[in-house]
């Protein structure tokens, strides 16, 4: 059941990634759809596209979920580790876990890397 959550939370997150990407690379505004609306415009104080503005605060939100998802998990693994009391099962599944956990904040870090490299190519 662990497993079956750990996998849903990480296709959660790629699946908010990606289309992140996908939301940025179609040109909505450069294929004449909203080219002349105000949010194709560049009104920003930093002159940067509002719609590029938003998916970085989308990601940064959802990172920072991620972050804190990945904290209590590992808290609640070590807590495991320490009252497992020698028993290989329990033991084996709290490091299980924490591989999990590893890699699942490993994959929101590359695709935050990913999505912004993309993002400013974009801008």
């Amino acid at each position: 059941m662990k497993k079956i959550m750990l996998s849903l939370t990480a296709l959660i997150l790629m699946t908010f990634s990606i289309g992140n990407v996908r939301a940025a690379s179609i040109g909505v505004c450069s294929n004449g759809n909203l080219s002349g609306s105000t949010l194709c415009s560049d009104s920003t104080a930093s002159g940067k596209n509002p719609i590029y503005q938003s998916l970085k605060i989308i990601l940064e939100i959802i990172s920072t979920i991620a972050g804190i998802v990945a904290v209590f998990s590992i808290i609640s693994i070590g807590i495991r580790f320490i009252t497992g009391g020698g028993n290989s099962d329990t033991y084996s599944k709290a490091k299980s876990s924490l591989v999990y956990v590893i890699v699942g904040v490993l994959v929101v870090a590359l695709s935050q890397t990913i999505i912004l490299i993309v993002l400013n190519k974009l801008t």
